[in-house]
């Protein structure tokens, strides 16, 4: 730090030079450690412990949701899919009824009957 006139000292400025200087000294430190293979063996196992510890929370959750008879996270997944691909049949049967509705003939009910040959017993009880 640069001498100063006593009588304009700036303990602010002071204060901001000290801590860049320490901030640079400490992220040097750092990034020396960082290059390590201790440390990277480290965050290695940190990472699988954050792993695990998720794995378990999520069969602790999935237990106790059944426990409770109320679906888990993968019931849900399950049952979207399968809406889906009902979703996707429908919307296939529409779209070959709409084809096929258009391209035949319409039935209605004015259409003419065939003729009727069968004449009813003149009795009136049913015929053994």
């Amino acid at each position: 730090m640069a001498e100063q006139d006593p009588s304009t000292f700036d303990p602010f400025t002071a204060w901001r030079d000290w801590l860049a200087q320490f901030e640079r000294q400490v992220n040097a430190f750092f990034n020396e450690q960082m290059a390590t293979d201790g440390y990277n063996r480290f965050m290695a196992q940190i990472s699988q412990l954050s792993l695990n510890g998720q794995k378990t929370m999520g069969d602790m959750a999935a237990r106790s949701m059944s426990a409770l008879n109320l679906p888990t996270r993968e019931d849900w997944d399950a049952l979207s899919k399968r809406m889906a691909a009902v979703e996707e049949r429908l919307s296939a049967l529409e779209i070959s009824l709409g084809r096929s509705a258009s391209t035949s003939e319409p039935t209605d009910s004015s259409a003419p009957r065939p003729p009727r040959t069968r004449k009813p017993s003149s009795s009136g009880a049913p015929s053994s």
